[in-house]
């Protein structure tokens, strides 16, 4: 469901049903046969991934770009008519997206530490790897925070968080315990900076699935190429020494072995995505963009009829069924 928040405020429900169900079975199947079958050529080459860096994250983060590539940006009140103008929202509820995060955060322990298969040893240090990762990444982003804007920010906190989740998915298995929050700190680093300059590829991705998942699973893999540690593997009590560690051991041909699987994931999603997506729109009754009105009026109140919250800042309600435009008060200010 990662990949869903592509079509944010501006995806028919419909069609991005369709797509999901077909990404599934095109890119995220083939990719996990690729990788954890042990027929699966990236498994054969010898590619570390431990919990689905390439699948998961790499493959939703270039599948949720070219969706919003596909879609177009958003229509926002200074600008309804230029299509190429992407416009930058702040967080409606800093408090939920808190309380989404501890949530993922939890959950991130049973992601990644189930991976082992077994409770042994190594299943401990995929937990604690996990938990210092997003620790370093949560205090590095809002580091960068301070360091550009001079405040700290609970949303960059959580921003930083998921992305050092993200890094550490193909990594908690194979690292050493104290090397897992520099992994969380240089994925979160990489995060950061894609979403600052994101602008640059003028894509609307207001979830920022890109720059967290895409580029935090691909750094992630990179990383897991250079800090693997053989021991770490050996913890399980089955693999044995199956596994040649990374440059830390002086495997020095495992950072291109995860470039090029982290490559081919992100290349095999991106573009079969755009087939898909191109595909999808042209059939009958399943183009991907909803009406300009049901974006206007909050995709919520067309395919849902519920929503979390009134839209334009508590200015509409819902009436029979219709969303309705109330008077604002006196004191009212856009800026306030």
């Amino acid at each position: 469901m990662i990949l869903a928040g592509a079509m944010l405020e501006r995806g028919r429900l419909g069609p991005s049903m369709l797509f999901i169900l077909c990404w599934n079975t095109f890119v995220y199947y083939v990719l996990a046969y690729w990788e954890w079958n042990p027929s699966g050529w990236l498994y054969q080459l010898g590619l570390y991934d431990f919990a689905g860096s390439g699948p998961v994250h790499i493959a939703s983060g270039f599948g949720a770009l070219a969706w919003s590539m596909m879609l177009g940006p958003r229509i926002d009140d200074s600008n309804t008519t230029n299509k190429r103008h992407v416009p930058h929202f702040k967080a409606h509820s800093p408090l939920l997206m808190t309380l989404g995060t501890v949530l993922i955060w939890f959950g991130w322990f049973a992601f990644n530490g189930g991976s082992t298969a077994n409770l042994s040893l190594r299943s401990i240090y995929v937990v604690v790897n996990t938990n210092f990762a997003a620790c370093g990444g949560g205090v590095a982003w809002v580091l960068l925070d301070y360091i550009y804007i001079r405040k700290f920010s609970l949303v960059g906190f959580c921003s930083g968080i998921i992305s050092g989740l993200v890094g550490i998915t193909p990594a908690a298995g194979f690292v050493l315990v104290y090397v897992s929050p520099l992994v969380g700190m240089l994925t979160a680093v990489c995060c950061f900076y894609t979403v600052r300059y994101s602008y640059l590829l003028r894509v609307d991705d207001g979830l920022d699935i890109f720059a967290i998942h895409g580029v935090g699973g691909y750094v992630g893999d990179i990383l897991t190429g250079i800090f693997a540690n053989k021991m770490v593997p050996a913890l399980d009590g089955v693999s044995g020494d199956t596994y040649l560690g990374g440059w830390w051991n002086g495997n020095f041909r495992q950072l291109g072995l995860q470039l090029a699987g982290a490559t081919t994931c992100a290349a095999w999603s991106f573009f079969v995505s755009c087939i898909l997506l191109f595909a999808i729109n042209k059939i009958p009754g399943m183009h991907l963009r909803a009406t300009e009105e049901d974006e206007i009026r909050g995709l919520d109140f067309a395919y849902i009829e519920d929503a979390i919250s009134d839209y334009d800042d508590g200015n509409m309600i819902i009436h029979n069924g219709q969303a309705v435009e109330t008077p604002r008060p006196a004191s009212y200010s856009k800026s306030s």
